[in-house]
């Protein structure tokens, strides 16, 4: 499975300072992060977070894409990101 790192922006193509996230490709948000540049988002994000890599390899995350590398646009994430919050708000 692909965790994609997503830009800031209404379109997810900012590459500037702002808040990434990286979303599995099934809609679940991993991580959040306030990066200065993109240039440090997959290290902020993935690579430089061992703490991280035990969820990363019980969700099966194999690659690491950048949103427009993805195959998916920003709203098809959001779609299914939004898949996830019935089950969130159930378990409040």
């Amino acid at each position: 499975m692909k965790a994609i790192i997503v830009p800031p922006g209404k379109d997810g193509t900012h590459m500037g300072e702002g808040v990434y996230a990286l979303v599995a490709e099934d809609g679940e948000c991993l991580a959040t992060h306030v990066c200065s540049h993109a240039c440090y988002a997959p290290g902020d994000l993935y690579t430089r977070r061992p703490e991280r890599q035990p969820m990363f390899e019980a969700k099966g995350i194999t690659e690491l894409v950048w949103l427009a590398e993805s195959g998916l646009t920003l709203a098809e994430l959001q779609e299914r990101n939004r898949a996830f919050a019935p089950a969130d708000e159930e378990e409040k």
